[in-house]
């Protein structure tokens, strides 16, 4: 089995979140980012963190960490708009994780 690589310095959470199956996790798993530039991006921690928690199957705790990026990004342009997008799939990936395919 293929086991990812690790970008961030953040830990992974000890199991992923899938609503209605397994317990809500403590914390945040965003936290507060300060606007970045896109140019930032290979060293950018919350960056690094959201791709670890995508590539290893934390899709929701994934949404949640783009979702704060996506707000330090102003929620406009082009970088906000990847972001975003990257949002709606890891929100598909979860809904597909918890047999809701019509919401995938």
């Amino acid at each position: 089995m293929f086991d990812p690589p690790i970008y961030g310095s953040q830990s992974l959470p000890e199991h992923p979140f899938i609503p209605g199956r397994t317990r809500r996790p403590t914390g945040e798993p965003g936290g507060p980012v300060e606007p970045w530039d896109p140019a930032d991006w290979p060293t950018l921690e919350p960056w690094l963190h959201a791709v670890d928690l995508f590539n290893h199957g934390f899709y929701w705790e994934c949404h949640e960490a783009l979702e704060t990026l996506w707000h330090a990004a102003g929620r406009r342009g082009p970088a906000a708009e990847l972001v975003q997008g990257l949002i709606q799939v890891a929100a598909g990936l979860l809904n597909l994780r918890r047999d809701h395919a019509a919401a995938a």
